[in-house]
């Protein structure tokens, strides 16, 4: 996942954390992966002093039978980003979100509904421009479980965020012809 903040304050980006902690240690991928370590579960890219490059990773075994999301990489960005606190939350003005290729699960979508608002509170009224995309409709794990659903996209458009994708849910939801996505540019 590619997330890309742009800030209203410059900041030395020296004083960033290239390596994030994975966020929560007991959802690793085995280490016989191709992942090389297993304890991170992103990066912080070389960017500008207005703009912050962060690459998240999913760091949980897929074959796990686990449904929580503490080890998908918008967890690990809502983790980072909890960590460096409100001063550089108040300073975002954009955040634009690049899932590839699923949307985020239904708890992944409420963690980013979460931090979006917690971004705006930090700002005090003012504007928060926010974009998310992704090029296919999650279906969920074993079934279904915490598959990407049309109330979740309801719920993060409700708080602000702007969706781009391929797909949307095909599910029979009263929130159906609530959501709007624009296709993939």
């Amino acid at each position: 996942m590619v997330t890309q903040l742009e800030l209203s304050a410059p900041i030395d980006q020296g004083h960033l954390v290239l390596a994030i902690p994975a966020a929560d240690p007991s959802a690793r991928v085995p280490a016989s992966t191709l992942l090389a370590r297993p304890d991170l579960g992103g990066a912080v890219l070389p960017g500008t002093q207005s703009v912050v490059n962060v690459v998240t990773w999913n760091t949980s075994n897929q074959s796990l039978r686990e449904t929580a999301n503490t080890g998908h990489a918008e967890h690990q960005l809502v983790n980072w980003l909890e960590g460096k606190g409100e001063k550089f939350m108040s300073t975002i003005n954009g955040i634009t979100v690049n899932v590839n290729p699923y949307s985020p699960c239904s708890a992944c979508s409420d963690e980013l509904v979460y931090v979006l608002n917690l971004i705006k509170k930090t700002r005090t009224g003012q504007p928060v421009a926010a974009n998310l995309s992704w090029s296919e409709i999650y279906p969920g794990a074993r079934g279904g479980v915490q598959a990407t659903t049309s109330q979740s996209l309801v719920e993060l458009q409700r708080a602000g965020w702007v969706l781009s994708g391929g797909e949307v849910p095909q599910d029979e939801s009263v929130y159906k012809h609530m959501v709007h996505v624009a296709p993939l540019e």
